[in-house]
């Protein structure tokens, strides 16, 4: 996702293969660690950055000219509730409060023309983002959601394949919350 090159090569080799390029889901990210912002290095900020944020931007810009072209294209990205301020994981929560505002500014400029864009934000779901940070009793116990548990990747994704799908002919710029209850 962080070399422009290979986002390129990826959509070349999408056109080449279907012969056009209808959808687009950033889902590729990476966490970073977790630790206090005066403590981080300038290399660490880069690199959740690069994945998270540029990512995004590099496979967008290699995806809209062929879905413009078309008409007719769905862009889904990825966000985090750690968008609105994660003490511990800043650069994580400054690149998901981005890339909210490049699906809207994309969303505003290209929904006329058929591209519609728009954030997931997923709840904690149990993947291998979240496992591996927290201890099989913490998993085990309810989280504070009105659900009372946690999601599963499936559940996120099928708030996606709607998005992404020909049922969406009015949803841009959204982020819809995957997480088990209002807040």
């Amino acid at each position: 996702m962080a070399d422009p090159a290979a986002v390129r090569r990826a959509v070349e080799a999408t056109l080449g293969e279907f012969g056009r390029l209808d959808i687009l889901v950033n889902c590729a990210g990476v966490l970073g660690r977790e630790q206090p912002f005066l403590e981080r290095e300038d290399a660490e900020w880069r690199r959740v950055l690069d994945v998270n944020l540029h990512g995004v931007y590099h496979a967008c810009r290699a995806a809209l000219p062929p879905m413009l072209a078309r008409g007719w294209g769905r862009i889904v990205t990825i966000s985090s509730g750690a968008r609105r301020g994660a003490p511990l994981l800043a650069p994580y929560a400054a690149s998901k409060g981005a890339v909210v505002a490049l699906m809207r500014s994309l969303a505003n400029a290209y929904a006329r023309q058929g591209v519609l864009a728009n954030c997931v934000e997923p709840g904690r779901a149990l993947t291998e983002m979240v496992v591996p940070r927290f201890s099989p009793e913490f998993l085990a116990a309810p989280p504070g959601v009105a659900i009372g548990r946690y999601s599963s990747a499936d559940e996120v994704a099928v708030v996606v394949n709607y998005l992404c799908s020909e049922e969406n002919t009015y949803t841009a710029g959204a982020v819809w919350r995957v997480a088990g209850g209002a807040g």
